[in-house]
């Protein structure tokens, strides 16, 4: 998983057991648009869960600290 701002990565990690990822400290985000890509393409060969694209991306808004 990877945390991306203005098109540099600003976090990265893997999911732990429960599919969960700690990738941001309290605080660590400002107002911006971010985009946050999931690397999916092993998870599903492995378990043949069909085709897949190799990642997932999303992206949202962050507006916390605009006037």
């Amino acid at each position: 998983m990877n945390l991306l701002l203005g098109g540099q990565t600003i976090a990265s990690g893997l999911t732990d057991e429960q599919g969960r990822i700690a990738l941001l400290a309290p605080g660590m985000l400002s107002a911006g648009r971010y985009r946050l890509v999931a690397e999916i393409g092993d998870w599903f060969s492995r378990e043949r869960a069909g085709n897949a694209l190799p990642q997932r991306a999303d992206r949202f808004c962050d507006r916390r600290g605009r006037r």
